[in-house]
């Protein structure tokens, strides 16, 4: 049952140019800015998308200032994760609106 999964799943990594069975980079600023995984991929891939992957970082020191500016909310239950992901996903946009403004008002 798998082997066809894993056929599948490496015939589309192969077509997209992805590394095939190698682990992801390990980031240890995830334990500062407590971001998801799978958020900061999306993350990562929309800004790529917009042109501006090489601000992620700025991105990054704005969800530890709103985390520090709610108190560093805690993972008791699936509603408060789902929050702090809800959260990090409003700062995160507000912070690529607020990019993209002033990328605009440059030009």
């Amino acid at each position: 049952m798998l082997r066809p999964v894993s056929a599948r799943l490496t015939k589309k990594a192969r077509q997209e140019k992805l590394p095939i069975g190698a682990p992801l980079e390990y980031e240890c600023a995830q334990y500062v800015h407590q971001v998801p995984g799978g958020v900061i991929s999306n993350l990562k891939h929309q800004l790529g998308e917009l042109g501006i992957l090489h601000r992620l970082d700025e991105v990054f020191e704005e969800i530890v200032q709103v985390l520090e500016d709610f108190g560093y909310p805690r993972y008791f239950s699936v509603a408060i994760q789902q929050k702090r992901s809800a959260m990090t996903l409003i700062t995160a946009h507000a912070l690529l609106l607020a990019l993209l403004l002033s990328q605009t008002l440059r030009n």
